[in-house]
């Protein structure tokens, strides 16, 4: 149980680390906003920026931390959505020194942002079967998503689709109205009243107590 306890631990001491080296600076100069922040996707731990306007554009840092607290992976994806169509590419994909972070995120984040920032609505060469970037009728930022956000699973801006509603059965009357079972109506139209039951027949009378012979030679007596 100890071991287990340690090892989040060291793994959480290196997220905040990396969170406190964010060149947040540099993400404000280019109104980067923040998506997702340390949200773990996938067993990763991911950051996610994006910046709203005609194109939606996006940077994102993925961390695979080990056991130890040492980063066995880093990747930056760059990107950019507009209604069905995207693009994203990734800009870094190797290992991380937890001890140059400082300089290493901003190097690399402002290479990502760069790339994001010259992508023109020609370079969305790729295409879902859904519109993104809508919420509520008007283009917007889509509300932020605890969960790591639409970037996490590929899926920029996603909107979930809505649930469909199931239609209320119709009834009988509403059926026949609509000309469904006009047979059966019509049966039971032409089908002559039912006979009234007839009665009970009354229960027959209890017959009459044998007479007592002691009891009348007694009498005549």
């Amino acid at each position: 149980m100890t071991g287990d306890v340690n090892i989040d631990e060291r793994v959480a001491e290196t997220v905040r680390t990396v969170d406190n080296a964010l060149p947040r600076d540099l993400l404000r100069k280019y109104e980067y906003k923040l998506t997702s922040g340390s949200a773990e996707v996938h067993g990763a731990t991911q950051w996610t920026w994006h910046r709203a306007g005609e194109l939606r554009r996006f940077v994102s840092l993925a961390l695979l931390i080990k056991f130890d607290g040492s980063i066995d992976l880093a990747e930056v994806w760059a990107g950019a959505t507009h209604g069905r169509r995207f693009t994203r590419d990734c800009t870094f994909s190797r290992q991380l020194d937890i001890y140059r972070l400082d300089s290493e995120l901003e190097s690399i984040l402002e290479r990502a942002i760069d790339l994001a920032n010259s992508l023109t609505d020609d370079d969305l060469e790729l295409s879902r079967p859904f519109d993104t970037g809508i919420y509520r009728g008007k283009e917007a930022d889509a509300p932020e998503d605890p969960s790591g956000g639409p970037e996490a699973s590929g899926n920029e801006g996603e909107v979930p689709p809505r649930r469909r509603r199931r239609a209320p059965r119709a009834t009988e009357e509403a059926r026949e109205r609509r000309g469904f079972g006009a047979q059966a109506r019509e049966a039971r139209e032409a089908a002559p009243a039912p006979a009234p039951a007839p009665a009970p027949a009354p229960a027959p009378a209890p017959a009459p107590a044998p007479a007592d012979e002691e009891s009348s030679e007694d009498w005549r007596a």
